[in-house]
This record gives structure tokens, sequence and C-alpha cells, in this order.
């Protein structure tokens, strides 16, 4: 591992007893830690920091972790906040996990003749700026020109956290576990608290965005479940639809935090908060699928499932448990085993194997959005014409990023178009005398009140378990569709119903090994367990007045939906 030293200096560790001085080296990829002398005996002696490991480099005047990092033009320490990738087994299967890495360092002043303080002072900056310049990536030119390069004015990230989520500790949550990660990376960042149901989808669907680099949100599955349908309800739907969105996961359920962690083969380690904290501090963004659900009076875009019969039961007749956490779904798990519902219901389904068979529909509509039951809301007491594939983040393709997946600093801040929205970035595009459009895409398939497609399959039977998922995990323990990917691009359906039963009943050890082995996921392979991969379904319950039907844990009107997968549709924050 060798190339040309960029910069060189000898410093102190600061913080321990006897201060030690070593010399740093910058290389293209990495900071070298050594002993100042120029043989080194041992190996052991060298400390090797990746570049890409480095979460925030500092140039301070105090040593103090609790330091703001702003910019000084006489500091007098160097801080660098790292995090090494480190494997580990677990359940037989080999994972990851990052370990924190802290160090502060005074340079070595007795090797300046004259001007001690601001020769200090001026290298310290120059070691910041080009360990950041390095680490973008940057086409290297000489020292002084480094110096000089200023990186474009960085938009504060928003973090839409709910009071109420969870067991109300969320605001604390944030301050303890979510802001240190911001400020070690040195992001500018804002905290908004939602003050009723349905004000993070306001927000998103009124507000202009062109002041946020993401939106994340702080909370369970159901504000981000708000988010993204407010951002497809606004007028320039098209391009706020791409703004980065993220979750930390401070509420009862956390699916799809822990879902992204299952896709990454990364250790998810107690409640998730500091590992979720530190990727929206990292900035990495992939794609993520979301799936367009149509009933008869309303729509919804979804990001984590479909659920009805046992698990949407569980779900929502626990909510006035919410105050226990998680063993709230145990609770009445064993309860429904006590007391088993059955419901028939005609479910039709197109295969992920199968042609689609397309059609052309009109361009792009909008319908009124209907305000759904929103009682089970996170703590709240109450509450393609359009061609989805060539859409997809286009913010990638347009400025030359091959991958499906790339960091906050490299996608452009959204710019809106001119015809859609006004010039001026604080303009907002509420109506108060007219209701929500939500969008509805041209996705190609017939609409909810047209006929089945005739190579859709159809069967009709009497449902215990039945959930439409696209995400590994519905909840931290909760591991329904291990095969589902964020981005795969299609909808796993988990079913156990009485035809696959000489006498129609499911038997009850049967409900019991399914909860108890959802945590890892096994029962997905269990042969009285039918699973699907599909790309759009139908599913129509035959008795509306029994039953949980949920929509990313939100509750809303039992009756026939529709759902199409839309690959790629939002950008995630992870």
């Amino acid at each position: 591992m060798t190339s040309e030293v960029l910069l060189a200096d000898q410093f102190y560790i600061t913080g321990t007893i006897n201060e030690k001085l070593v010399q740093l080296q910058l290389f293209k990829d990495r900071i070298q830690i050594s002993p100042p002398e120029e043989n080194i005996s041992d190996s052991s002696d060298v400390t090797i920091i990746i570049l890409k490991d480095i979460l925030g480099i500092h140039a301070t005047e105090a040593r103090s972790e609790t330091d703001k990092f702003a910019y000084t033009s006489f500091p007098n320490y160097l801080q660098i906040f790292w995090y090494p990738q480190m494997d580990v087994e677990k359940d037989g299967k080999i994972l990851f996990k990052f370990r924190r890495r802290h160090i502060v360092l005074s340079l070595n002043t007795d090797l300046n003749l004259n001007g001690q303080a601001t020769t200090s002072g001026h290298r310290l900056n120059l070691w910041v700026k080009h360990v950041r310049y390095c680490a973008e990536g940057l086409p290297l030119i000489c020292i002084e020109k480094i110096y000089q390069y200023t990186s474009p004015k960085e938009k504060p990230i928003l973090f839409l956290l709910n009071p109420k989520a969870g067991q109300g500790k969320g605001e604390s949550i944030f301050w303890r576990a979510v802001a240190p990660y911001m400020r070690e990376a040195g992001k500018p960042f804002e905290l908004k608290l939602t003050e009723r149901p349905n004000h993070a989808r306001e927000y998103m669907g009124t507000e202009s965005l062109l002041k946020w680099k993401a939106v994340i949100a702080v909370s369970g599955d159901g504000l981000l479940y708000e988010m993204i349908n407010g951002l497809h309800e606004r007028p320039d739907w098209r391009v706020a639809s791409k703004t980065p969105i993220g979750i930390i996961p401070a509420g009862s359920g956390n699916g799809l935090a822990r879902s992204l962690a299952n896709w990454k083969n990364e250790e998810y380690v107690g409640d998730g908060l500091e590992q979720t904290s530190l990727g929206i501090a990292k900035g990495n963004i992939h794609p993520l699928d979301l799936t367009f659900i149509e009933t008869e009076d309303s729509c919804h875009y979804s990001f984590l499932s479909v659920g009805f019969a046992l698990l949407a039961d569980v779900d929502i007749e626990s909510e006035h448990l919410r105050f226990l956490g998680e063993i709230r779904f145990y609770l009445l798990s064993v309860l429904r085993l006590i007391s088993p519902r059955y419901y028939r219901a005609k479910f039709s389904y197109l295969l992920a194997d199968e042609p689609s068979n397309k059609t052309e529909t009109d361009n792009c509509t909008s319908i009124p959005r209907v305000r759904q039951d929103t009682s089970s809301s996170e703590g709240y007491e109450s509450m393609q014409g359009d061609n989805w594939a060539n859409e997809r983040l286009r913010s990638f393709s347009e400025n030359k990023h091959e991958t499906s997946s790339g960091s906050l600093e490299s996608i452009p801040d959204i710019e809106h178009d001119n015809d859609q929205v006004s010039s001026n970035p604080s303009s907002t595009y509420s109506n108060t005398n007219a209701k929500p459009q939500m969008h509805i895409p041209n996705h190609g398939y017939p609409r909810l009140s047209e006929p089945v497609p005739e190579n859709w399959k159809t069967l009709e039977d009497d449902f215990v378990i039945i959930s439409a998922v696209y995400q590994s995990h519905l909840a931290k323990d909760l591991c329904v569709s291990p095969e589902s990917k964020p981005n795969d691009g299609h909808i796993y359906i988990i079913m156990v119903r009485g035809g696959n039963f000489p006498d129609g009943k499911v038997p009850r050890s049967l409900m019991l090994e399914f909860l108890l082995k959802c945590e890892s996921g096994e029962m997905f392979y269990h042969e009285k367990v039918d699973t699907l991969k599909v790309k759009a379904f139908r599913f129509e319950p035959m008795d509306r007045s029994v039953g949980n039907l949920t929509v990313d844990g939100e509750r809303i009107a039992t009756g026939p939906i529709q759902a199409v997968v839309l690959p790629g549709a939002a950008n995630i924050v992870s």
C-alpha cells in the first residue's frame, strides 16, 4: 500500500497521560499515523485510516468532543472521527458493524522557526481541506489550490420527529443518539416536531423542499408513510418525489430500518438507533421501491406492506397497549391463537415472471385524497406516459453516476421545473380551498374498477394469514419475507389458508410455529405456508364488516384493493 505522500506533519496525540509524538502522512486514499522514526520496527505501531471511513475531520479551538466543530482561523487541535467496518458472526452468517474511532491531535510547533500560532492554524486547516478534498475523489492539484478550494455550501437535513412515537421518547432519542453523529460529520440540520396526525403529510405536500438536502423521519414507519404520500400530492410530484428521505427508528415497529440493515448484511444492534444515525450522517443513498395501492375511494403509496388477517389484527388491535412497546404484539398474538379468525376473500395476482400485457391508459390523473381513519397513527389519539422505469432516480444517470446507489454529496440539489412551481424557494403549494390531489401513476395495469386481466391467476379461500410485503421485516423481530430487498421490483405474498388442510381448519400449532419462527424468517419456507413473488395483485374480502386492512401499518377501510409495484420510485438515505 504505497503512493505519493500529499501532506506530512508531526503531531501530538492528546488526551493521554503522556502525549505521544507521531507522524501523520496523507495519501490519496488514506491517512497513516506512525512513530516519527524513519524505521518502524513493528507494524502494530502504524494506524491506517481509510478516507472513506472518515465521518468528519475538524480543526477546533478546544479538544472536547462536545465542540460544535465550527470553522476557526486559529485552531489548536485536529479532530478525526472514523468508523472502520468489522466483520461479526451471528447465527451462522457473516455480518458487519462499524466501530467508532476518535483521535485528537495537536501540531508539533517546535519544528517551526517563527509565526507558530499562525502557521499552526493554517496548517491544521490545510489538513482538513486536503482530507475532505481527497475523500470526495476530486483530481489532485497543488496544495495551495486545494486550500483555496471551497466545497459548495451544503443544505441542511430536516428531521421530522413525532414526539408521541413509540413510548414518547423521540425528542430525547434524537439529541442523544442522532445529533452527535450529525455534528461529527459537520452536517447542518434542523429538527421539526409534528403536532397532529397527518402533519408530516401536509408539510411534505405543501411546503417548499428546496432548502433541504434530505428529509428524515424520527418515528415509527407511520411518519415515513405520511411523508411519502404527501410528496405524491404535490403539483411538482415528479421532482419532489425524488427528495432523499430516510428514517431513524424511534417507533414500536421500525420495519424499514431493520429491513435496510438486513439487506446490507449489517448487524442490527439494540434498537438500531446508532447505526441508522451513522448511515444518515454518512449520506449513502439507494433506490427504494414503492407500491401503488388503489381502493374504491382512495389511493396510497406504500413502502413496507399490505396486511390483512392475523398480523394486521395483532398490529391494529394492540394500539391501546402502545405504552408497553413491542411486547404488545406478543400479547395480542396469544389472544388470536386462542380464538383464531378466518376471512373469506378472493385473491388475484400476476406472477413476477409472467408478461405484464400492459396497456396504455391516460397519461396522468389525480384524485382528491380521501382522509382515512388515522386513529392508529403512531402515538396520536385520532387521527405512466409516466414511465416509472425511466423516471427512477434520474439524479444519478443525469450526472453520470453508473451505480444505482450514491451519497447525498453526489446528488444535485433538487431544482423544480419552471412550469410546475414558482421560482421563489420559499414558495409553498398549499391551497386552503382545495383538497390535496393524489397523483395516480400510469402503471399500465387495469384500474381496480376494471376486470381482472386474463393472464392473472385467482384463488378464493378462507385466510388466517395473508400479507403482501416488499421489505424483509415488518418489525425489528418480525422477519416475514427474508427474500425481499428494498429495490428488487417485487411484492412477496405470504399466505396461510384453510384450503391447504382437509378439514379447512389451520392447526393452532402451525399458527404458533409461524409466530415463534417469524424472527428468523424460517416460516417463509414452510411447506404449509404459500409464498408468491408478484408484480401486482388484487384482494377482495367477501365481508367488509370484519377484519383489519392495513397499508404500512396504517388502517384503511376494509374492502377491495389493488397493488402495483413501482421499482425505484423513491430515494432512501441509509
